[in-house]
Parts: structure tokens; sequence; C-alpha cells
């Protein structure tokens, strides 16, 4: 899990592998659900939940799905810049505005597009 404080917020930024997007009875439930690839639900393979809380009162969830690719949560998979999150999930970057996780904009990357490779 990741940790990362804005203002008087803390923001939690966890893999969710056990989410089902076509179930009712996942352990956990989000406010907001944003599938970034629009991909069917049995070919989502990263699926990164995300929490606000005030004194340790949650304010609001999503999740984020998306294919291509499993990715896991690390120390370098968000960042608070502003008054947004920036999270990278599976091929995919995704804005969250803060405090209300609402998606301001998600894009895939460049690398996955082209199949270009960093080395």
């Amino acid at each position: 899990m990741l940790e990362l404080i804005a203002d008087n917020y803390r923001v939690q930024v966890f893999d969710d592998e056990s989410y089902n997007p076509i179930s009712t009875d996942n352990p956990h439930s989000y406010a907001n659900v944003y599938d970034l690839d629009n991909c069917r639900h049995d070919y989502v393979t990263s699926r990164h939940g995300v929490c606000v809380t005030e004194n340790d009162v949650l304010v609001t969830s999503c999740i984020l799905l998306a294919g291509r690719g499993p990715t896991q949560t690390h120390g370098h998979s968000a960042i608070i810049h502003e008054n947004s999150c920036y999270i990278a999930v599976g091929p995919f970057v995704a804005a969250l505005k803060l405090p209300t996780l609402s998606l301001d904009w998600a894009t895939q990357t460049a690398a996955y597009r082209t199949n270009i490779h960093a080395t």
C-alpha cells in the first residue's frame, strides 16, 4: 500500500486483486468504479483501490481498472500535485481530483501504444 498526504487528507493506493467488476459480493465496495480500458471483466489485470480519509474518517473511494498487463502499487505508482492524484494503472495514467476522487482524465502511455520499451 502507498500512502500520500495532501493538505488534511490521507490518500491510500492499494491493490485489490479480489475485486470483480461484475460481482455484487466484493470484499470492498467503492463509491466510484473507473474502467480505464473499457475492457471485459475477464480481461481486467490491474485493480487499484484509492481511499481518501480526513482525520481517519473515510471521505470517498474509487477503484481503477485496466487490462493489457498487470501492475502493482509501489512507492512510485502515484504522486500528488496541486489538487490531483496521478496514478499509474496498467498501461494508463489517471488523474483524480482531490478530495472527491472524480476522474479528471486518463491516458494510455505512448510506450504501450507503440510497443516501445525503455531499457
